[in-house]
């Protein structure tokens, strides 16, 4: 499940750095640096705090909540816009009623 939401992710951000005027180099290196982050940041809070200071645990809190927030901000960015009209405006349904 975790590949599976990576490669979307991975996908997503790659077209809209593609969209968004990028080299086809430059939009593929680009989610690794949104998504890059998290992966260390995830281990760092997985491990056991040992030796650790008080300033490394707030720095691998801060990358790993920054990824959280970039990362999907980044994958909304890439979705299409949606040509959605309200109820009640642009065209009206076709008429029902019969004459005769």
């Amino acid at each position: 499940m975790a590949g599976a939401a990576a490669y979307t992710s991975y996908a997503h951000q790659r077209e809209s750095a593609l969209q968004g005027g990028a080299r086809a180099v430059s939009a593929s290196l680009w989610p690794l640096s949104v998504d890059g982050p998290l992966l260390p940041a995830t281990v760092g809070l997985l491990k056991p705090s040992g030796a650790r200071t008080h300033r490394t645990r707030g720095v691998v809190w801060a990358a790993f909540l920054l990824g959280i927030a970039v990362s999907p901000a980044a994958n909304v960015a890439a979705v299409p816009a949606w040509a959605w009209t309200p109820p009640g405006r642009g065209e009206r349904p076709a008429s029902t009623s019969h004459q005769g």
